[in-house]
Formats: C-alpha cells, sequence, structure tokens
C-alpha cells in the first residue's frame, strides 16, 4: 500500500537500513503507474479483478511526501531525481481537474476517497474534501522544493504559483472564518481534529487564528485515526504542546498508545 509506506517510513528510516526497501516502494508505483498519471492502490496490482480495480486519490499524494521523506532521512538526492517526473505527471492530473469557480480539486465519485482510517469521523459528503485539496495542496509544495533543488526553475515558480492559488481557495472555501476553524468538506459546517490538525501542519490557517486553532486541536483529544495521529503529533510536539502530546501517548484509556500498550500490543 502506497499511503501504508509512507506512514511507516520514518520508523523504517530512522531504526532500520532501508533506503533500499523505501526507494523500491516508490520505484514500484512508478512502474504501475496509470496514463492519467494516477497509481493503483496496491503494488503488485491486477486491474482485471475487483478486489484490485480500486482507486483511492488521497493515496495517490503519498508518492510525494513519501519521496520527500526518503530525501530527508537519507540525503538521497538521486531518490528525488529519479522520481520528479512520475510525481509532476500524478500531480498535474489534480491540478488538471480543478473546478474553476471555486479552484478547488473535487470529489471523485467514481473513487474511494479517505481522508483518516478505519472508520473516519471526516464527513466526505461534499463536493470538495478539504483533507484532499490540503494533501493536494502539501504535494503541490513539496515539488515546488524538488525542483528547486534540481535547478528546474520554471517548474519550481509554476508549482509555488498552483500551491498559492489552491491555498487561497481553500481558506476562502473550505475555513469557517467565525469559528475559526476548517470544515471538512464543502457546504457543511462539520469539523474534525483530523482536518484542522493538516490546516495547521501545513500552514493554511490564517496567520492570527493560529493559537485559537491549535487550542481546539488540544481540546479534542486524540480523534484522529491511523492516518493523521503521526500529523497531529508533530503539530503538538513541534508547536509547544508537548505535555499534551505525552497524554495521548501515555493515556492507558482508549485512545491512545498506552492503552494499546496496557492491553499488550507490542
Amino acid at each position: 500500500y502506497l499511503a501504508d509506506s509512507d506512514l511507516q517510513a520514518e520508523t523504517l528510516g530512522y531504526y532500520f537500513e532501508s533506503r533500499n526497501i523505501l526507494n523500491k516502494v516508490l520505484s514500484d508505483f512508478k512502474d504501475a503507474q496509470l496514463e492519467d498519471g494516477t497509481f493503483p492502490f496496491v503494488y503488485p496490482a491486477n486491474f482485471n479483478h475487483p478486489d484490485f480495480h480500486i482507486m483511492i486519490p488521497e493515496w495517490d499524494l503519498h508518492f510525494c511526501t513519501l519521496m520527500w521523506k526518503i530525501y530527508h532521512i537519507f540525503g538521497d538526492k538521486p531518490v528525488l531525481e529519479s522520481n520528479y517526473s512520475a510525481a509532476c505527471m500524478m500531480i498535474r492530473y489534480y491540478l488538471n481537474s480543478i473546478d474553476k469557480s471555486t479552484g478547488l480539486v473535487p470529489r471523485s465519485k467514481e473513487r474511494w476517497h479517505i481522508s483518516d482510517w478505519p472508520y473516519p469521523n471526516i464527513v466526505h459528503e461534499g463536493d470538495f474534501l478539504t483533507v484532499q485539496n490540503m494533501k493536494v495542496y502539501n504535494a503541490v509544495s513539496i515539488l515546488a522544493k524538488v525542483a528547486d533543488i534540481l535547478g528546474k526553475k520554471m517548474d519550481k515558480e509554476y508549482f509555488e504559483l498552483q500551491a498559492e492559488k489552491l491555498k487561497d481557495s481553500i481558506v476562502k472555501h473550505l475555513y469557517n472564518q467565525e469559528e475559526k476553524v476548517f470544515i471538512d468538506s464543502y457546504n457543511t459546517r462539520e469539523s474534525h481534529q483530523g482536518t484542522n490538525v493538516l490546516g495547521y501542519q501545513y500552514g493554511l490557517v490564517p496567520e492570527n487564528d493560529r493559537e485559537s486553532l491549535i487550542d481546539s486541536i488540544v481540546r479534542d483529544g486524540m480523534q484522529c485515526k491511523t492516518l493523521l495521529s503521526l500529523n497531529l503529533l508533530r503539530v503538538l510536539f513541534e508547536n509547544g504542546r508537548e505535555h499534551e502530546a505525552y497524554k495521548i501517548l501515555n493515556n492507558t484509556s482508549y485512545p491512545g498508545w498506552g492503552h494499546m500498550i496496557s492491553k499488550g500490543y507490542r
């Protein structure tokens, strides 16, 4: 699974000699890339079998974040050089789908969207999903940095412009100015911790509202599931809320890592 490999990248990268394993994940999915630039959700894949003919837009975007993590963990510039074209092909698929009236990437009705997993509380009923648009923004921002490292000035400027335009659209249409939180999807007032965590982590929240938003995140305890719990901990540890992060880790009641340890899950 492309997303699962990305979620395990820190554990593999910091505890094991895993450069070749992680590089192979990108290489495999690059080999499996479809003509439109998207990826199958697993590799090896068999699109002739209904259990494998599944498309998950959010999974595609983990190609960029995994590539970026490998570069940072190992200082591996060749991983950027060898996977940059595939990443660009994928992200252009989503940029080309942007709705002109809102400036947002629309929800695909033919594909399976996963904002968090399993059993997410995040609302998926709108035409434009906030987590998906935030992840597209993050992937585009990563490609701007990669283009800069690789000396591709025109690409860098293009991706920076696209990221800025998408950021403006996210704040305009998916941020509740009154409540000072991100809504889960277009035309809903529902808001979930995971959505706000990504908005905070990716620098999408208006500067004057950052303190208010992180206070809201802290009050929610731990609502994030498997996909977004690492993002939650990063936001807390990297923004002066270490005490709250340790409380989540040590909590022996559900949810929390302490709960899993107390049940013998080693």
